[in-house]
């Protein structure tokens, strides 16, 4: 096994982290300065598989996934704590369908119904996921979901419909209300 294939070294600031493709994390310290002002590297130790920690100047971070790392990496080693409700504040819910699945959307008061969907392909037990492409000045056009793609060869495209009528804006711009009803239908409708 080559060294490429056996490690991903990343470094920034005081984060070095090492990951093998064995699925054992390691994490490497900053280094330590000695009497004589020279510094010392750490020994790298073992960790979980699953879980990677990373020491900065900050307190400890964890992280479960390399995509994490990567924007933990980005981010200068500070992890931005996912948005959480206060025990004052709950989510609201919406229905999504989705040839004839219907999932339950949970939004935030003046929500959208793109933030809704992404959060929807993150936490969905029920398989759920779709692509798409934003457009500045115009917003979030959808070209596939859940593997189906739009198919412009037959004239078929994902539209959605708002509480059964067609939607009157893209679903960057649209703010949920409790009780929505989202139907995404694949076919030739015009637009």
């Amino acid at each position: 096994m080559t060294p490429k294939l056996h490690s991903i070294l990343v470094r920034l600031a005081f984060i070095t982290i090492f990951v093998s493709t064995t699925s054992i994390a390691y994490v490497l310290l900053p280094e330590k300065p000695t009497a004589n002002k020279t510094s010392v590297p750490q020994e790298a130790t073992p960790i979980s598989t699953s879980t990677v920690f990373l020491t900065t100047s900050a307190p400890a971070t964890s992280v479960s996934s390399l995509p994490e790392v990567a924007q933990l990496v980005r981010a200068g080693g500070e992890k931005t704590p996912p948005k959480t409700t206060s025990s004052t504040e709950s989510f609201q819910t919406a229905t999504l369908s989705v040839n004839d699945k219907n999932y339950t959307l949970q939004f935030n008061t003046e929500e959208n119904l793109l933030t809704a969907m992404r959060r929807l392909e993150t936490s969905s037990v029920a398989p759920f996921s779709f692509s798409g492409k934003e457009y500045a000045g115009i917003g979030f056009f959808v070209d596939g979901i859940n593997d189906i793609k739009n198919n412009p060869t037959a004239g078929k495209y994902w539209v959605y419909y708002l509480n059964g009528q067609p939607a009157p804006v893209g679903i960057s711009t649209y703010l949920l209300k409790s009780g929505d009803i989202i139907n995404w239908q694949y076919g030739t409708k015009q637009f």
